[in-house]
Parts: C-alpha cells; sequence; structure tokens
C-alpha cells in the first residue's frame, strides 16, 4: 500500500544514514566491505573483480584497520583496490616494520575534518532528499488513483475527499519522520569529533 511505500522510504533512508554516519571517522571493519580486488587471471583479458573479505581479513587495532591477506601475493593487489575503491583511504605495508608482516596492511582511518563533515551532511541531505521524492511519487500515485476512482464512481466525492484528507496527513507525518532524522544524524555529524 501507499503507507508501506512511504515507511519503506524512510527505512531506506534511515538505514543509509545510520551507515554513513556511524562510521564516520572511526576504524570500522564495514568501511571496506565495497572494496572489490582485481585477481589477475592466467589470460590478460581474464581479470575479475572480487569481495576484499575473500582475500583477507580485517580487523581493527590501536584505532586503524588492520587488513591480513591470505596470501602475501595478494597484497599489492588489495592496496590497489583500497585505493581504487577512493574512500580517502590510504593503506601501508607493514613488512618494513615487522618483518614477519608481509601479509599485513595497515589503513590509518583520518579523523574528519570541517571539509569532510560538510561534504557528509551534503550527502546526508542527498539521501533525504531521495527519501522524500519517494515518498512525494507515492503521495502522487495515490492522488491519481484517488482521481480515478472518483472519476469512474467507485466512489463518491465526499470519500475521496476524506481519502486524499487522510493521505495528505499521512504524508506529513512520514515527511517528518524524514526531516527529523536529518536534523539528528546532521547534529551528530557536527557534534563528533
Amino acid at each position: 500500500t501507499i503507507t508501506q511505500n512511504m515507511t519503506r522510504a524512510v527505512e531506506r533512508c534511515r538505514t543509509t544514514a545510520s551507515t554513513l554516519v556511524g562510521s564516520f571517522g572511526r576504524a570500522d571493519p564495514a568501511l571496506l566491505d565495497n572494496v572489490k580486488v582485481e585477481y589477475p587471471g592466467t589470460g590478460s583479458s581474464s581479470r575479475s573483480l572480487h569481495p576484499l573479505r575473500e582475500f583477507a581479513t580485517v580487523g581493527v587495532r590501536d584505532g586503524a584497520l588492520i587488513v591480513t591477506a591470505f596470501d602475501a601475493d595478494m597484497v599489492k593487489h588489495i592496496e590497489r583496490a583500497i585505493y581504487a575503491a577512493d574512500l580517502g583511504l590510504t593503506p601501508q605495508t607493514q613488512a618494513h616494520t615487522n618483518p614477519g608482516d608481509e601479509n599485513v596492511l595497515r589503513v590509518a582511518v583520518p579523523q574528519p575534518t570541517t571539509e569532510s563533515r560538510q561534504a557528509m551532511v551534503k550527502d546526508l541531505t542527498r539521501i533525504c532528499e531521495h527519501a522524500r521524492v519517494s515518498i512525494r511519487d507515492a503521495r502522487h500515485r495515490a492522488l491519481k488513483q484517488i482521481k480515478s476512482d472518483i472519476d469512474g464512481k467507485v466512489v463518491g466525492k465526499n470519500e475521496g475527499d476524506k481519502e486524499t484528507k487522510k493521505l495528505e496527513a499521512e504524508t506529513k507525518k512520514i515527511g517528518a519522520q524524514v526531516d527529523q532524522l536529518f536534523e539528528k544524524m546532521k547534529q551528530s555529524l557536527l557534534a563528533a569529533k
């Protein structure tokens, strides 16, 4: 139904925003979840991308991500993949500091700057605006359906007007949830140290 579509839009917004804001400035293994590593195949054209977790484990130590490759030969490919993911992270091999750690990468997670906070607020604004657009689309489809039902004599004008008022109230309520979510997340972003 329309209310379910609107509620789903709010939940998607909440989940995406929580993921975005939740790990901001913190070393969280989930930061590398979307990193894809290019695995060199046998032929020059048979290169394929695989999730990082197929080649390494990711942990946290001393406020940094520690990526431990299962195979030392894959370290340079994993390092390249982290750079290519454009997350603003810089992996460093640990072989020079600890001779036994040829298959370990240390990825320092930078502390948020004013600029990065503002960029994150922009991303948050975009995410919440997508939710608002979804809510408006659902409302628009429902209004069309109500008008079609009135024109087709499925419901009377009074009943259609009541449904329209209920729809407007529901839209306003769900839109307010997105606004509250945005303000809450924005405050936590700007207040985070």
